[in-house]
């Protein structure tokens, strides 16, 4: 195909792109984002879900992610923006794949579904939930579990090696908990409140012995928990500020989960470890860059 026939295909390539831009566009379009990232990226295998390479990133409304999307251990930045997802598999400004998976009103869900050492994505709808390449024969696996208006998140509860759903609600000036370990609708294995009511829930493995547990942000105060049970030991340190958006992942593969901050376009990702921040004015060691806006 020529040059000139590459420029006119659609508005996916970007504005005065070169001719190497182009070519390296033409394969990572034959190949998926194999080329682009140099290794395997699980979201393109088997043809479930085909990543592209994008002309434009992800539109300034989306809402940030992570996902360790080649199973290298580390987790890296994505958007989800009303059904597009924007990924990458580096830790800094760099380009984007791109597939679709949801729709416009979703709340993205990410999670090693299968225990198969990949994060893939997932969505969640008024109390409906689908998660890629969570079934026995990896399509996805969709349930209504909950009740509609909670909040959304995704752990390894029990160590087992794979994620599961959990779910969040303000309750009597609280957060009131439901953990399961099932990928399939059916009852709850941790119920318990933890948390101040109006805070941002999250979860994540902070001292590294396999299970997830809780946390929270509300205005840049940040509160652990290393129990699923109300009651827990707390860690707390403020980094951050209103508006930001914290996201959570292991940005360097030494197997504890940490902080993250994204705002409009930068993020900002620590690799302290929580018991290392803990009681102090935030994270020492911060990797800072734009990524997947324009």
């Amino acid at each position: 195909m020529a040059l000139d026939d590459w420029r006119k295909l659609d508005d996916r390539y970007p504005r005065g792109a070169t001719p190497a831009d182009l070519a390296r566009i033409a394969v990572v379009l034959a190949t998926g984002c194999n080329s682009l990232f140099g290794r395997d990226v699980h979201l393109v295998d088997g043809g479930r879900l085909q990543c592209s390479l994008p002309a434009a990133p992800c539109s300034a409304s989306a809402v940030p992610i992570a996902g360790d999307w080649d199973g290298n251990g580390t987790d890296t930045p994505g958007l989800f923006d009303n059904g597009r997802w924007c990924i990458t598999n580096v830790r800094g400004p760099g380009d984007i794949c791109s597939f679709s998976w949801g729709a416009a009103g979703d709340l993205p869900i990410v999670g090693d579904w299968n225990g198969d050492g990949f994060d893939s994505p997932g969505w969640y709808r008024d109390a409906f939930w689908s998660l890629q390449d969570a079934g026995a024969a990896g399509e996805a696996a969709e349930f209504a579990w909950g009740t509609s208006g909670e909040r959304p998140v995704a752990g390894d509860w029990d160590g087992r090696g794979h994620d599961t759903p959990g779910r969040a609600r303000d309750f009597s000036e609280h957060l009131s908990w439901g953990l399961s370990n099932r990928n399939a609708a059916g009852g709850v294995d941790h119920d318990f409140t933890w948390g101040a009511e109006g805070a941002i829930p999250l979860v994540g493995d902070w001292d590294g012995n396999g299970t997830d547990t809780p946390a929270s942000f509300v205005d840049g105060l940040w509160t652990f928990s290393n129990v699923n049970a109300g009651g827990g030991d707390a860690a707390t340190f403020r980094w951050g500020s209103r508006g930001d958006i914290p996201i959570v992942g292991d940005w360097n593969g030494d197997g504890f989960d940490t902080v993250g901050l994204y705002r409009d376009g930068t993020w900002m990702l620590a690799d302290d470890r929580i018991e290392t921040i803990a009681g102090s004015g935030g994270p020492l060691s911060v990797t800072t860059f734009r990524w997947g806006v324009p």
